[in-house]
């Protein structure tokens, strides 16, 4: 079966579901303007033939049409079809699948930018169709018939009974409702529907007639005095209470006629009946004739007159009869007046009284939050007649004779706005069971208007979910918080109800899932969240979880309903916003009681001109944890309930409370998570002597009330002559908001030296003091002055602080990276093949490629604090010691179960990724080094961002630094090549370089991939860079060494690349 998709649809393509691809996809045009593609395409189950058809929004030269599979592989034999393109011009083609299409099946058309299908533009799953015959009887030919859930298709009944309709494979194997209509855009648009009845296509025997329910439709009648046999011509009639007027022809139509229906025709003395059959209500009219009867009609209460409308003409036109609890049933109300003519109001308005058998109903007088479907719709005021408030208004306002006592139970009475004689509004039950729903015209009997049944289930839906904590301490810090120890067990309970507000009727026998995350700042509602457990709600619609928590910790918790997941109907509005679930916020665990202690330094100095020092000690309870702070916040604790102490002098006093002079205090350090006690060194000289306080100092540390203790031992004396130093540099780090160009630091923002003695003991060097020289090696990055060493940076890039102490001829160095916020990561691998191990560091880098840091200035600061990664790895790869960003870098190590190549991905927090291959199949390094112990070795070394290099020790210079880019490092081609011993050759014309070494040529392209080793094509994952300032081609050094035989190993640290070849 052959089918085109025209531009002016057909029946069967509007039939079936028709899918816009590529949508937005960018392919440049001969204006550069954004192109755009739409392709629609189906096919039918058992078929191998699929047609569509594209359009352009813009001019293309070609595109590449195809069907793949969910693995983009062809299923047409790649045969796949050129189509050219003007703007707004259509293209219709037809690919032949392989295979007959089954359900099931999953199915793209595919479009691709060039020929060999590499380059994909888009894609977009096709829809697979089924084609049912349903026989729907003759008396529908011509009708139209159609499928529903949501709209599925439709065809127009033929002259056998019979409609063909294609909708979407697999909605045949479901119930759908079957409907009838008199067009075919009635039939699309879902009204006005003539027939109906529930079908599954694929269980319906075409040849059996379906039984199709005949819904509401108009009727012509022919209304004829039956004794005189004239036509009753412009008179009035009743037919079925309800007034009618017929025409010059004595005609009436009549609407919502339903199949079956007798109609009661009455006019004056006169009536006649007819029953809807079949070939009636195909004809569409028929004749009635009416004769004489009796008087029997009712009386009506004059007052029922005077008060508008008539409550025995009234009545309760449609209700949903069956409905959950706290679920609308909507009803639709019909007043008339005692002549029959509907009922217009008051002012447009309508008053009645609605009486129901329980007290678990209401009707629904304003907007109800908690359910976006339930309006008050007509309804301008209930009072509850039980209510001594609403009674009392309601009296005021309408019936001065109104007496409390006259109100039955859960009486109402009601005002509502009407709109040609109806009213509608919603009736909710919070409890299950039936309910009686009876209205009024007065307080009486004799004034009953209607009365009905609705049938009220408990939900089994989950609306909404309570959360309580069990068995926690308040927290002192904050209000409505808690906390709990570390390992202590939490219990949790979640009840479960079917109103989103958290109330009504508790649902029974479903999962809740609970759930708990670490409070961090910024998060979204619905981030971070990790499960506890599923439990099931018990008959009181509760549900318990308990569990431990072992690190210290700012917690939240929820409980949500399993079903809101893929429930369309909650999806994204289950929301903190709402009341659908509930959240324990502010619940904090504190360390457990403490387990271990251990001092920060075994051996300290003090310097005796500082007036003070501090002694640190860490304790960690059972599971490690050392944040005692987060326990002195939220108890009552102090920090001597955790931490005691004893300093003994040199002379052998003891000190071992606050009330001392020599002690200053104790506190807890949250910076290092650690408790320390400050000496007061001065008052111990005033006390025992200048000369006698100096010397050793023992100081005890214990966990307060125990015998666990730890010592440490602090030696006070003179600093004496520096023996060594040395010198840390923080890197620079500019955001966006701040200008690079220019700005100056001081000397204690960026570079500081500790200068050391003889004995270890270390001080901090005052730059004023001119006894160290300062310099900076790349003035374009950096400068720094001669003494103060205050830093003026000019722009990106590295360089080398040197300071130089003068006296005693110590040199240390240190790098200044200076770079914008971050941008990419790169990864350097240094592998060990022999081991299968290998260590990897991470760097920041910034958009130019300059490395970068995690904290800069400005308002932004600490935004990358605990900077974290995932590292994904091929099966057999197992990553170890992992840690995360500090300082611009982080370092994780690999192990190998076997030789081969392992694909690492690392993915940073903000989605910052770097890919490169660990190859553990290389052969044998050190075999390979001890079989060539005689052959002669080529060593060279070379810094990033540093210009010198080292040749087996000769130094050399470059005219350009290596440097990172591309998560590679990179190395100035030439300057590789001459220092091997290689010859280099320059071709402008195809834009390579030529180097010949030891029998072996390579060819390097500037701006590509692929190069060569004596003829042999190779692929590198990065392309040489020009250094457009320096005017040198650079390449990643791996390549490079592959080329030449050459060996590469990579010094972190250092930020040094080393170059070994074996010299043939």
């Amino acid at each position: 079966m052959t089918k085109t998709f025209k531009k002016s649809l057909s029946l069967m393509t509007a039939i079936a579901m028709v899918f816009t691809l590529f949508s937005g996809v960018a392919i440049a045009d001969e204006q550069d303007d954004e192109a755009k593609v739409i392709n629609s395409a189906y096919v039918e189950v058992g078929e191998t033939e699929v047609n569509a058809t594209t359009v352009a929004e813009s001019v293309y030269d070609n595109v590449y049409v195809d069907l793949v599979n969910g693995e983009e592989e062809s299923l047409t034999g790649d045969a796949e079809i050129e189509v050219e393109l003007e703007e707004d011009e259509e293209s219709e083609f037809s690919l032949d699948l392989k295979n007959e299409a089954e359900k099931g099946d999953e199915i793209f058309v595919a479009a691709y930018e060039d020929s060999d299908l590499k380059t994909l533009i888009e894609k977009e799953e096709v829809t697979l169709e089924e084609t049912f015959t349903l026989n729907v009887g003759t008396q529908f030919e011509g009708k139209f018939a159609a499928l529903f859930n949501n709209y599925l298709g439709h065809a127009e009944v033929d002259e056998d009974g019979k409609a063909e309709i294609t909708i979407e494979a697999g909605n045949g194997d479901t119930e759908l409702d079957l409907k009838l209509f008199e067009n075919e855009e009635d039939a699309e648009n879902d009204e006005n529907s003539i027939a109906s009845t529930e079908v599954t296509p694929n269980d319906v025997d075409e040849e059996e007639e379906i039984e199709v329910k005949i819904e509401d439709q108009k009727i012509t009648l022919t209304i004829v005095d039956g004794e005189e046999g004239s036509l009753l011509m412009g008179t009035e009639v009743e037919i079925n209470e309800e007034p009618y007027f017929t025409d010059a022809q004595g005609e009436v139509e009549v609407d919502e006629v339903k199949y079956g229906e007798e109609l009661n025709i009455v006019r004056e003395d006169l009536e006649g009946s007819i029953k809807i059959t079949e070939g009636i209500w195909k004809d569409g009219e028929s004749l009635v004739r009416l004769t004489e009867s009796e008087d029997d009609s009712e009386d009506v209460d004059p007052k029922e007159k005077a008060d508008g409308y008539r409550s025995a003409g009234s009545d309760i036109r449609d209700f949903d009869d069956e409905v959950d609890t706290n679920e609308r049933s909507e009803f639709e109300v019909r007043f008339r007046e005692s002549d029959g003519s509907r009922y217009l109001g008051e002012e447009g308005e309508v008053h009645f009284y609605a009486v129901f058998s329980g007290d678990a109903s209401h009707i629904i007088d304003e907007d109800e939050l908690y359910d976006e479907d339930a309006e008050k719709k007509d309804i301008v005021k209930v009072y509850d007649l039980n209510n001594s408030e609403d009674a009392d208004e309601y009296k005021a306002k309408y019936n001065q004779e109104f007496d409390h006592e006259d109100a039955e139970d859960n009486e109402f009475f009601v005002v509502a706005e009407i709109d040609d004689g109806d009213t509608e509004f919603d009736i909710v039950t919070t409890s299950p069971g039936d309910v009686e729903v009876d209205l009024y015209r007065g307080q009486d009997e004799a004034h009953h208007i209607d009365g009905v049944t609705v049938d009220v289930e408990a939900s089994d839906e989950i609306k909404s979910v309570e959360l309580e904590i069990d068995e926690v301490e308040d927290r002192d810090d904050m209000d409505d918080a808690y906390y709990q120890e570390a390992g202590e067990t939490i219990e949790l309970t979640a009840t479960a109800f079917e109103n989103r507000n958290a109330s009504g009727w508790e649902v029974e026998g479903e999962d809740v899932v609970f759930e708990y995350r670490e409070v961090e700042d910024d998060q979204e509602w619905d981030d971070d969240w990790s499960e506890i457990d599923t439990k099931e709600t018990d008959s009181d619609g509760e549900a318990v979880v308990e569990f431990e928590l072992t690190d210290v910790d700012e917690y939240q918790f929820r409980a949500v309903a399993d079903e809101w997941d893929d429930d369309e109907e909650f999806g994204s509005d289950v929301d903190a916003d709402n009341f659908y679930y509930d959240v324990i916020e502010d619940f904090l665990v504190i360390p457990g009681d403490a387990d271990n202690i251990s001092e920060d330094e075994e051996t300290e100095f003090h310097d005796i001109d500082d007036t003070y020092f501090e002694v640190y000690f860490e304790i960690e309870d059972e599971f490690g944890n050392t944040d005692f702070q987060k326990a002195l916040d939220a108890t009552e604790d102090e920090v001597a309930d955790f931490f005691e102490f004893r300093v003994e002098d040199p002379e052998g006093n003891r000190y071992d409370s606050t009330d001392d002079d020599e002690i200053k205090g104790i506190d807890f350090c949250t910076e290092d998570d650690m408790f320390y006690v400050e000496v007061d060194y001065s008052e111990i000289e005033d006390e025992i002597g200048e000369d006698e306080a100096q010397g050793e100092y023992e100081v005890r540390g214990s966990i307060a009330g125990t015998t666990r203790r730890a010592y440490t031992t602090v030696m006070a004396r003179e600093f004496g002559d520096t023996t060594d130093m040395e010198i840390s540099v923080e890197p620079v780090v500019f955001h966006e908001d701040f200008d690079i160009e220019g700005s100056d630091f001081d000397a204690d923002e960026i570079v500081t030296i500790d200068l050391i003695d003889a004995e270890g003991m270390e001080e901090e060097y005052d730059p004023g003091d001119e006894d160290i020289v300062f310099s900076s090696s790349n003035s374009s990055v950096a400068t720094i002055t001669r003494y103060d060493a205050e830093v003026e940076v000019h722009n990106q890039g590295v360089t080398t602080i040197t300071a130089r102490h003068l006296e005693e001829d110590i040199v240390v160095q240190a790098e200044l990276y200076v770079g914008e916020d971050p941008d990419a990561v790169e990864a350097v691998l240094d592998l060990d093949v022999d081991e299968r191990t290998g260590d990897v560091t991470l760097y920041l880098i910034d958009e130019d490629g300059y490395r970068t840091y995690l904290e800069g200035d400005g308002e932004d600061a600490d935004i990358y604090d605990d900077y974290e990664y995932n590292v994904y790895t091929d099966a057999g790869l197992e990553v170890v010691e992992q840690d995360d960003f500090e300082d611009g870098y982080a370092e994780f190590s690999i192990e190998a179960d076997a030789d081969e190549v392992y694909e690492v991905v690392v993915v940073a927090e903000d989605g910052y990724t770097v890919t490169f291959d660990a190859d553990f199949a290389a052969e044998d390094k050190e075999d390979d080094k001890d079989d060539e112990k005689d052959e002669e070795r080529i060593f060279i070394n070379m810094t990033i961002g540093d210009t010198t290099y080292l040749t087996d020790g000769e130094p050399g210079t470059l005219d350009a630094a290596p440097e990172i880019m591309n998560g590679r490092t990179y190395l100035p081609f030439r300057a590789i090549g001459e220092a091997l011993g290689g010859y280099i050759e320059w071709d402008g014309a195809d834009q390579s370089f030529t180097a010949e070494l030891d029998g072996q040529t390579a060819v390097f392209y500037l701006g590509e991939t692929s190069y060569t080793v004596n003829g042999e094509e190779r692929e590198m994952d990065v392309a040489p860079e020009l250094d457009e300032d320096a005017g040198r081609t650079l390449l990643p050094v791996r390549y490079v060494a592959e080329a030449f035989d050459a060996y590469v190993d990579w010094d972190g640290d250092a930020q040094e690349v080393i170059i070994e070849r074996l010299v043939k």
